[in-house]
């Protein structure tokens, strides 16, 4: 016999440590969990469900987050803003997908961290530093010395806006 908590558990390491698609992930655990013929065969309980599902967006906020760290632009785990706005746009369909509303607390996180990356991005840039695998969607003037006094970018989905004031 198997114990049913050990088994959903391992289901929820295994997607919060996904690689970079965890609703795939998710999605084939729900498969493996209730209808594989390898798997356990559960009727998941909506708590169940709903634990992985908080699994999956999880892994997709660290993944969003990860790219607009400005200490990670220089690593070889960091894919750049534009892979993170993809990711966001990712994350609220996948939100979309599971019935789930998108959680403003990590909109406004997103929306600092963006405007942080960016503010980072300037100063560097302003001080000779090359710039990282940048913006293709910002005004190249902020590159060639100008002081813009605010800058404010609209993800193509409409769901994020960040706002830098210099």
């Amino acid at each position: 016999m198997f114990d049913r908590r050990d088994i959903v558990e391992d289901e929820l390491f295994l997607i919060r440590d996904s690689g970079e698609l965890p609703e795939i992930t998710y999605h084939s655990s729900l498969y493996y969990l209730t209808t594989d013929k390898d798997g356990p065969g559960l009727i998941l309980t909506q708590d169940e469900q709903e634990l992985l599902q908080a699994a999956a967006l999880e892994r997709c906020q660290q993944i969003i987050l990860r790219d607009l760290l400005p200490e990670n632009r220089n690593l070889s785990l960091y894919r750049g803003l534009r892979r993170s706005i993809f990711n966001w746009q990712r994350y609220c369909k996948c939100c979309q997908r599971m019935g789930r509303q998108i959680d403003e607390a990590f909109r406004d996180r997103v929306a600092h961290a963006l405007a942080e990356f960016i503010q980072q991005e300037m100063i560097d840039v302003r001080h000779s530093k090359p710039p990282s695998k940048t913006p293709y969607f910002l005004d190249s003037s902020i590159y060639r010395g100008s002081s813009p006094t605010s800058i404010t970018i609209n993800f193509p989905d409409g769901n994020l806006v960040a706002r830098y004031v210099n």
